[in-house]
């Protein structure tokens, strides 16, 4: 129980234990693949005690239904870094219940309020992306939410609001709390640092990015916002999936205007289908398939023909990079 209370601290009222070192909760069934990975350091024996303490805990959620979350308006949890840039749902049910989701990228605030909420993307594609609002007018969410997560296990993972009150340093209660704040505002900070915005040269000499040095995409699109080219690849409205293989993508919103694009990408989709059906020694030739796969482009040798019997799946992943351009452009 020593070395347990030593690395754990455990909050009843949450039916979690919070590891001091990862500032993360840790859910009971975990506890061993994480004392593995996170505390190698900390013997086998050690490592086996601090285990079989945990399975003699009751107070512990041991699946993700049981345990408590404060509520939007309690104070943030101590010991768990604060995120302030959260995106907070604010739709309501037919009760007028509140709805609790929150999370940290456009992306899922949008994917979330188009599967529950019926939302639809307001904002068309095009024009000047710089010169238009980052987000669409017409969201059904809150911006700049502060928020925390007890579990980083996927399957447990869920963001929660909290309100937090910024406090000088001379008002903090004691040297710790002054601690905890600035360890907090670090980790952000440093968080905050790993969201690259925008897109950098191919400038770093241990990447491998040769295909990006013959194109030269990675010049081109230089200093561009990584959200704004994102609006430029998503799906035109009318641009159906194949099925069954291909989902629609994250980020799939139906929008007006966009006829022309949609029919664009499926006859591009159709054309490269078209062409790797030509692609057969029996239809343009062995030679012909050389020279398409000749040492210019690639292969080692002149002799090598080109490879046209992919799987329908595989055709499909190519078509969608192909399709992607076709939308940016």
């Amino acid at each position: 129980m020593e070395q347990f209370s030593r690395l754990f601290r455990r909050m009843p009222e949450y039916r979690i234990m919070v590891c001091k070192e990862c500032r993360f909760a840790v859910p009971p069934g975990q506890i061993r693949t994480h004392l593995t990975e996170n505390h190698a350091d900390i013997p086998v024996k050690g490592r086996r005690e601090i285990a079989d303490t945990v399975q003699d805990l009751d107070d512990l959620a041991q699946v993700k239904e049981d345990v408590i979350y404060p509520e939007a308006s309690a104070a943030a949890v101590k010991g768990l870094p604060v995120h302030n840039d959260g995106f907070r749902c604010v739709s309501e049910d037919e009760h007028g219940k509140q709805c609790e989701y929150v999370c940290r990228t456009i992306q899922g605030i949008q994917k979330h309020c188009r599967r529950e909420h019926g939302w639809v993307n307001g904002q068309k594609r095009g024009g000047n992306g710089q010169a238009k609002d980052k987000h669409p007018v017409n969201g059904l969410w809150q911006e700049g939410q502060s928020c925390q997560r007890f579990f980083t296990v996927s399957t447990w993972k869920r963001y929660f609001q909290v309100m937090r009150r910024e406090r000088a340093p001379q008002e903090a209660d004691s040297m710790v709390e002054r601690g905890e704040a600035a360890l907090d505002r670090r980790l952000g900070e440093i968080e905050e640092a790993k969201k690259r915005k925008e897109i950098e040269g191919n400038v770093s000499r241990y990447v491998t990015n040769g295909w990006l040095d013959v194109t030269g995409w990675d010049e081109h699109l230089k200093g561009f916002d990584r959200e704004q080219l994102i609006e430029l690849i998503r799906p035109a409205v009318g641009e159906e999936p194949e099925p069954p293989l291909q989902r629609q993508p994250q980020g799939f919103e139906e929008r007006e205007g966009e006829e022309g694009l949609a029919d664009a990408c499926k006859a591009t989709r159709r054309l490269i289908k078209r062409a790797i059906q030509t692609c057969r020694p029996n239809v343009v030739g062995k030679e012909a398939l050389e020279h398409v796969n000749r040492r210019e482009v690639g292969e080692q040798t002149n002799e090598r023909p080109f490879y046209a019997r992919q799987k329908v799946q595989t055709i499909r992943k190519y078509s969608d990079h192909w399709v992607k351009v076709l939308r940016y452009v």
